[in-house]
């Protein structure tokens, strides 16, 4: 003869189901916005970085090209005795450019480095939101399917779940996931 189950909590498991549907809520928008976050990153090195840096570059060559021209046009003219305010500006505007050099190859090192750096991290978050957006909503329709048989078999009747108004406890809805 088979034995009866010892049913004692059918609403702890409701609250189970619950936080699971609270944790999907909570966790797969913070996943999204990881995502997001490094896809941002990635578009502003390859595309609005490199473009800043490399038009900085231009830029700043240009000032320097005009910087040069003073400094000889200074030297070579009879009427200047003293040139060193257009030799502080050639330094000035070399340093400048050898600045937007640096920037420019720290962006491609990054570039370089972005996807070597965050492919190892962004593979388990890749695992995590397919957990959450596959099988989470599984267990919830689990869960709620468990509740009502439960509640069938120890004849409380059909299930109840949380009130989401007032003070009526409601079914479980069909869809696991609000």
């Amino acid at each position: 003869m088979a034995e009866q189950a010892n049913i004692s909590s059918i609403e702890a498991i409701d609250r189970f189901r619950a936080s699971l549907v609270v944790y999907h809520d909570k966790a797969a928008p913070a996943l999204h916005e990881v995502g997001e976050e490094v896809n941002r990153l990635r578009l502003w090195l390859q595309g609005e970085g490199r473009m800043h840096w490399q038009n900085e570059l231009r830029r700043r060559r240009v000032r320097l090209e005009a910087a040069e021209q003073q400094y000889f046009g200074a030297r070579l003219s009879v009427m200047k005795d003293n040139i060193s305010a257009e030799n502080a500006a050639v330094n000035r505007a070399r340093r400048e450019v050898r600045e937007a050099e640096e920037k420019l190859k720290i962006v491609a090192k990054w570039t370089q480095q972005l996807e070597t750096a965050v492919a190892p991290l962004m593979k388990p978050l890749g695992k995590l939101e397919s957990v959450l957006e596959r099988r989470l909503p599984l267990a919830v329709a689990h869960l709620s399917r468990l509740m009502e048989t439960l509640s069938d078999y120890s004849g409380t009747g059909p299930a109840l779940t949380r009130p989401t108004s007032g003070d009526e406890p409601q079914p479980p809805s069909e869809n696991p996931l609000p």
